[in-house]
C-alpha cells in the first residue's frame, strides 16, 4: 500500500520540480502553489513513513559503526532531495571518535531527517553546521551531535 502511494507522489512532486526547472519565469503566485504541492508531497511521505513506522514493530539491528559515514550518507540524501536550497554545510569531526553499537539504518534515517528539516527551515539560505565529538553520558563512551542552522529560520512576527 505504501509502494502505490509514494509512487504517485514521487509523478508530482517530479512533476512540480520540472515545472519550476522549465519555466524559470513563473509568476509569484504558480510559485506558490508549486511550492504548496512540494511541500504536501513531503507531509504525504511523512504520514507514509509514520505509518509504517507504527504498523510494523521495530527490531533493531545493531552494529559496530561509524557515525560519521552514517552522517555523510544522510547529508548527501538531504542535498539531493533539495539540491536549489542555497544552504551552505560545514562540518567538524573529532578525529578521535569510537565507533558504536547501533542500528545503522534507523540512526541515518534520523540523521536524514535532522539534516532535511534543517534545510526547509532556509528556504532563503543559510549556513548548517554539524560537530560530531566524543562525550561521555552516565559514564558510558559515546557521541555528541551538534546541530546549528543559521540563516532565515525564523519567519519575522512570530514570538521568540
Amino acid at each position: 500500500m505504501a509502494h502505490e502511494i509514494r509512487n504517485p507522489l514521487g509523478v508530482i512532486e517530479g512533476s512540480a520540480e520540472t515545472l519550476t526547472k522549465r519555466l524559470p519565469q513563473l509568476d509569484p503566485l504558480s510559485t506558490e502553489l508549486i511550492g504548496y504541492i512540494s511541500a504536501e508531497v513531503g507531509r504525504l511521505n511523512t504520514l507514509v513513513n509514520r505509518f509504517l513506522t507504527f504498523a510494523r514493530p521495530l527490531q533493531p539491528q545493531r552494529r559496530i559503526e561509524e557515525i560519521t559515514v552514517l552522517l555523510e550518507r544522510a547529508l548527501k540524501t538531504a542535498v539531493a532531495r533539495r539540491p536549489e536550497l542555497p544552504v551552505i554545510v560545514d562540518w567538524e569531526y573529532s578525529t578521535n571518535l569510537t565507533p558504536l553499537l547501533i542500528d545503522p539504518e534507523l540512526f541515518e534515517q534520523v540523521f536524514t531527517n535532522l539534516i532535511f528539516d534543517a534545510f526547509e527551515a532556509m528556504p532563503q539560505g543559510g549556513r548548517l553546521s554539524l560537530r560530531v565529538r566524543s562525550a561521555l553520558w552516565e559514564g558510558r563512551e559515546g557521541i555528541e551531535l551538534e546541530v546549528e542552522v543559521t540563516g532565515n529560520v525564523i519567519p519575522a512576527g512570530l514570538p521568540e
